[in-house]
């Protein structure tokens, strides 16, 4: 009776420390798992703030370039009415 007693603590004993060791394997690699979502969530984080700032620059480029456009149209409108006016006059 005690030997059957004594050779089932010993089983349960290797078990229960089998068991331990897959759940901190387990756990282990969970972990890992969340610390790698984790540095994904923060690159794409900072992919979204680096698409924004280049919406902004784009947008204020495009803003830029639409002066320029009608200011270089009204430009030539100028040139071109006045030396229509000066040929005109001769």
């Amino acid at each position: 009776m005690i030997l059957v007693f004594t050779l089932m603590t010993t089983l349960m004993g290797t078990i229960l420390k089998a068991d331990e060791a897959t759940c901190r394997e387990v756990l282990k690699k969970c972990d890992l798992a969340l610390h790698a979502q984790i540095e994904v969530n923060k690159t794409q984080e900072q992919i979204i703030q680096d698409q924004i700032e280049l919406i902004v620059i784009q947008k204020d480029q495009l803003e830029s370039q639409g002066i320029w456009k009608s200011i270089a149209i009204g430009g030539a409108v100028v040139i071109v009415i006045e030396t229509l006016v000066l040929v005109l006059r001769k």
